[in-house]
């Protein structure tokens, strides 16, 4: 008898160090699942500021993304960015709710190696738009406001 209660107590054990680990690391897990299930929009290349990625690519890879948040569908588009000392991936997401009562989530999942060191960070922002230039994200946590310009060697936010 002794023997079940053991193994019962270690069972309750593992099942609440899982769960402790899911909540603390929510938002890595949500933009992971995520990322696996989007539809890629493309890939936008920042080169010290300017925009690289040809018009063409960048208008459709933006555009892509901004029907895919208005209609809240899975969806990514990655921005890799090298600025000097640092060489950045910033990954946009379009987060489905889960469940019937979630919300539709703009996130961006942020992936720096610089000389002073790496980050890794899941962002809430509060929006997106797109305008005839730019695709626009609001309130993106530590990057704040973030603009992605349409428009060949057009000046991005990152």
């Amino acid at each position: 008898m002794r023997g079940r209660w053991r193994v019962v107590l270690v069972i309750v054990a593992v099942v609440a160090i899982l769960l402790a680990f899911a909540f603390v690391n929510r938002e890595g897990l949500r933009a992971t699942y995520w990322t696996a299930r989007g539809d890629n929009c493309g890939t936008l290349a920042v080169n010290a500021h300017a925009l690289v990625t040809s018009t063409a690519d960048a208008q459709r890879a933006e555009t892509c993304y901004a029907d895919a948040a208005a209609k809240c569908k899975s969806a990514l588009l990655v921005v890799n960015a090298v600025n000097y000392n640092i060489n950045a991936t910033y990954t946009f997401l379009v987060e489905p709710p889960i469940g019937p009562t979630g919300a539709c989530e703009i996130a961006v999942t942020e992936d720096v190696s610089a000389t002073s060191g790496d980050n890794y960070s899941v962002s809430r922002c509060q929006g997106v738009t797109q305008t005839p230039t730019a695709l626009k994200f609001a309130a993106c946590g530590d990057l704040k406001d973030v603009t992605l310009p349409a428009i060949h060697a057009g000046i991005s936010t990152l």
